[in-house]
């Protein structure tokens, strides 16, 4: 018998447990107690984050109907391209911002919003629609199963810098890789921002923190980087 060990995994990849295709790294229990103990040390900023949010998306509304009024079709064409440029720009923030806390970093409100990744960030947020849209016109699932294979994908042109494609390609190959468990953690995450938006809203300003950070503990967990205690 040789005593060459194996060789290692290739980057991104996280070796299956014993027991199936739940890996040893990532536990959704300890995600949600990740995502809750991170959100309260985090509070402010995140809250001041999802009032940016509210606050520019009302404020878009009200400038997309006076384009509107004011000139007609071409109005409302600039309008809701000012809305999705808008969509893309609070997308980013909240995707950064998980990244931030994960990381161990300190949330300034200011920056989160900014990267320099923004062009392959909209490319990539495209296409992940698109495969979303056709999937759920062509029988409903494939969107659904798109939609969490393709999940990480934002995360790894923020983090990583990787292009449009390579980080729809990254994301399908982890999720693939750690199926059980991402599925599991993405239920687990969409239940607890759903539980805060039936709170007559108010609650998603703490359940929508609370799963993003589940979700980036989880990006950070099965890509084997180190996450912030």
């Amino acid at each position: 018998m040789s005593d060459v060990p194996p060789p290692p995994p290739p980057p991104g990849s996280v070796p299956p447990s014993s027991g199936g295709d739940v890996p040893d790294t990532l536990d959704v229990g300890t995600a949600l107690s990740y995502g809750w103990k991170k959100f309260t040390e985090n509070a402010v900023p995140l809250v001041l984050i999802a009032l940016v949010l509210i606050v520019g998306l009302f404020f878009g509304i009200i400038v997309f109907f006076i384009l509107a009024r004011a000139l007609g079709l071409f109005g409302v064409v600039l309008g809701e391209l000012g809305l999705v440029a808008l969509g893309f720009i609070f997308a980013v923030g909240i995707y950064q911002a998980g990244l931030e806390i994960t990381a161990g970093r300190t949330v300034v409100v200011s920056e989160v919003f900014k990267t320099p990744h923004f062009g392959n960030f909209v490319a990539c947020q495209i296409l992940v629609a698109l495969a979303v849209f056709v999937g759920t016109i062509l029988c409903i699932i494939p969107g659904v199963a798109a939609a969490i294979l393709l999940a990480f994908a934002p995360f790894y042109v923020l983090d990583q810098g990787q292009s449009a494609t390579q980080a729809i390609r990254s994301s399908y190959e982890i999720v693939r890789a750690n199926l059980g468990a991402v599925l599991v953690l993405l239920i687990v995450s969409y239940l607890v921002y759903a539980v805060g938006a039936f709170i007559c809203g108010i609650g998603a300003l703490i359940s929508g923190p609370v799963a993003l950070l589940m979700i980036s503990y989880a990006y950070r967990r099965l890509n084997a980087q180190p996450v912030a205690p």
